[in-house]
């Protein structure tokens, strides 16, 4: 339906109304489910006072603010620039009460995410309640109609909120590593609105505010991956970072900011819903509500900083022992290969031998760890058998780390083998003139360290199969698991255990496990939306490593009590919740890293258990400590500075040494562990981070 009339906007300063459509018409019109847009159309010909096209389109969300007066027959509320608008109705009573209604419907539909007819008697109530002229009139300010003695609650539940919870804010010092009181006594919200997006329409938002006791607001951030959120239980707070804009010319900075909540289910609550919110701002396919409960619980748990279930062998001294990294140097220097606008961008160290192969361009250079650091050995060309230059986008160590397996940059379904002694291509596979056509975005290892055995076979993956390639057999691929076309998987990463078993990422980040290729995976962990860069996992096979831009997930695929895991026996619904790996956000504050861009994690590499993990962003190379994680300390971690951006890092084999790439650059760094004391550069907020005032 629709209503007739004309159309307004206030002015504060002069106070007056200034007529846009002399006639128009005024409708909500449903573009998607559960978005709606007020429509103002302009009717009788061009009787416009302004330049304005002649339909104006206003997203329905609850910062509107409408304000419905059947009778003085008037309609109004605010555009997302606080704009005030009045429309001026003709109709009937009865048809402003049943525009109401439909407005009540899209402005509920808008905040919760569901159907209006799903809504209780209450619910509707309460929003109808906001757009009543009188209950609008005590909650604007602006308008001056609020009665001193008639204070809003400031815990009142609005249209939008999501949940309101009592607390204080506090900032980070730097200088003094402690939170400071920033104001007492705050009331934090997660919310639902909905913002106007560019071509027009509407999207669904989620809004972290908070107001003082006096119902004011104090800031407001949508809640997306780079607040860098955490949530400590011992201290019932969350810390998150904000970006603001520095002086001109300065560029933006970060600050560290926290909520301390006053009660330990106030906490929950708001870590809880949340991570929902957060959940679905990154899956805009799956609502959380449609998933199952086990998933829920899992997606949610990711928040929660418990403990993991220790080996008895690592217990011992946990806490007594703590990790380093040595100070950035500088090493061997780019090398004399490649040309001086190239950089180094692909990093494989070899675990048999004591080399590492950098690609710079259609080159490869050769290192070789030394006391003083890494010294450049010989360049390779990268030609393929025809002799044609190339820059494989993919490169892996093969056949006791003897060979390289190269993926053809110009022919997805072509793979090469090249000979490390000889320095040259000796076989290809695949390719657009054999029977193996299927594009082939990764290859892997059939066994996490078969580089280290004469094995020939290898692994790949393209956008719905995993493959098994044999190249002494005529059809290359001899083994594989397909997903149907329909589904919406699309694998993005894999890699493999000790005893061949895979980890397999869709781009919406759900890991399936499997005990083997051409079979269906034993077990499904759903992903919290974002995309899967990397993904590694323990030689036993008990975690997985999973890298996405801004924060890494450690994954346990034991059940407490059962002797298999995940990749033997479906652990679908018992599995423990994920332990979120972030950088602490009064460490990005400290450092200025205004956006976090992970490299892909990896384990240490040996014959021991894993005792670390390493990554990069920017010219930061990070190193957790695995066992304190484990335990519960998801931020114990090292970071070191370096020159220029980190392109890749690597652990040796059965050494703390790390192989550094930089694009001009190769060094290397040694992770040690020391007795006692605290280390500068180190995480670990729980222990050492206090709050006063």
């Amino acid at each position: 339906m629709s209503l007739v009339g004309s159309l307004y906007v206030s002015t504060t300063s002069p106070p007056t109304q200034k007529p846009i459509y002399l006639e128009c018409s005024l409708s909500l019109r449903s573009g998607t489910p559960l978005k709606h847009d007020l429509l103002a159309s302009q009717l009788g010909g061009d009787d416009s006072i302004s330049e304005l096209p002649s339909d104006l389109y206003f997203p329905v969300s609850s910062s509107m603010l409408f304000e419905i007066s059947i009778p003085d027959a008037k309609i109004e509320w605010n555009d997302r620039r606080g704009r005030r608008y009045v429309f001026d109705c003709d109709d009937s009573p009865a048809d402003m009460q049943a525009f109401r209604g439909k407005v009540v419907a899209a402005l509920f539909e808008a905040a919760k995410g569901v159907p209006s007819a799903e809504a209780s008697d209450a619910e509707l109530r309460e929003v109808l309640d906001s757009v009543d002229e009188e209950a609008a009139a005590k909650r604007l300010s602006a308008v001056g109609k609020k009665a001193e003695e008639e204070k809003e609650d400031p815990m009142r539940m609005l249209p939008g909120d999501l949940v309101r919870v009592e607390s204080d804010m506090f900032r980070h010092d730097g200088a003094k590593g402690l939170f400071t009181l920033m104001r007492a006594d705050v009331v934090a919200v997660v919310a639902a609105d909905s913002v106007e997006v560019e071509g027009g329409g509407s999207e669904r938002v989620f809004l972290c505010r908070v107001f003082d006791k006096n119902c004011k607001k104090v800031f407001e951030q949508e809640i997306c991956n780079e607040m860098q959120a955490q949530f400590f239980s011992s201290q019932q707070s969350v810390v998150w970072l904000m970006e603001v804009e520095g002086d001109a010319g300065k560029g933006s900075s970060a600050i560290c900011l926290s909520l301390k909540f006053k009660s330990e289910p106030d906490f929950s609550k708001f870590r809880n819903q949340f991570s929902v919110c957060l959940y679905e701002v990154n899956n805009k396919d799956m609502a959380y509500k449609d998933l199952k409960d086990y998933d829920q619980q899992y997606l949610v748990g990711h928040n929660v900083d418990d403990a993991m279930e220790v080996e008895e062998e690592e217990e011992k001294d946990v806490d007594d022992v703590e990790d380093d990294l040595d100070e950035a140097k500088e090493g061997a220097g780019r090398g004399n290969y490649g040309a001086p606008e190239e950089i180094n961008d692909q990093l494989a160290v070899a675990f048999k031998n004591d080399r590492s192969f950098i690609t710079r361009g259609t080159k490869m250079g050769v290192f070789k760890a030394s006391e003083k650091g890494m010294d450049f050995q010989t360049a390779v060309d990268f030609k393929d058998k025809k002799g044609r230059l190339f820059h494989p986008s993919q490169m892996m160590l093969h056949e006791e780390d003897r060979r390289l397996l190269l993926r053809d940059p110009n022919d997805e379904t072509k793979i090469m083998l090249m000979d490390l002694e000889r320095g040259e291509v000796v076989e290809e596979y695949g390719g657009s003139s054999s029977a193996f056509t299927t594009p082939v975005k990764s290859i892997g290892r059939t066994t996490k360290y078969a580089n280290m055995t004469g094995e020939r076979t290898f692994t790949g993956l393209s956008d719905r199969k995993l493959m098994h390639f044999d190249p002494r057999d005529p059809n290359v691929v001899v083994n594989q698991k397909e997903y149907a076309a329909s589904s919406r998987v699309g694998l993005s990463q894999f890699t493999a255990t000790g005893a061949g078993h895979y980890a397999v990422a869709g781009r919406n980040g759900d890991i399936r496990l499997f005990d083997q290729i051409g079979k269906n995976a034993k077990s499904a962990l759903p992903g919290l939306g974002d995309d899967i860069l990397g993904l590694d996992v323990t030689d036993d096979g008990h975690y997985v490593l999973a890298t996405t831009a801004t924060y890494l997930l450690l994954i346990d695929t034991h059940v407490k009590g059962e002797v298999k895991d995940g990749f033997s026996k479906s652990i679908t619904k018992q599995r423990a919740p994920p332990k979120k790996l972030q950088l602490r956000p009064q460490d990005l504050a400290k450092h200025r890293i205004t956006s976090v861009s992970f490299t892909p994690a990896h384990f240490n590499a040996g014959s021991s258990l894993e005792k670390a993990i390493v990554t990069s962003t920017g010219p930061f190379i990070i190193t957790w400590n695995l066992r304190k994680v484990k335990a519960g300390a998801t931020d114990a971690y090292v970071i070191r500075e370096y020159a220029d951006r980190v392109v890749a890092d690597e652990f040796a084999y059965d050494n703390d040494r790390i192989v550094v790439t930089l694009p001009n650059d190769v060094t290397l760094n040694t992770m040690y562990e020391k007795k006692g004391g605290r280390r500068s550069s180190v995480g670990g907020g729980r222990k050492s981070t206090g709050y006063v005032g």
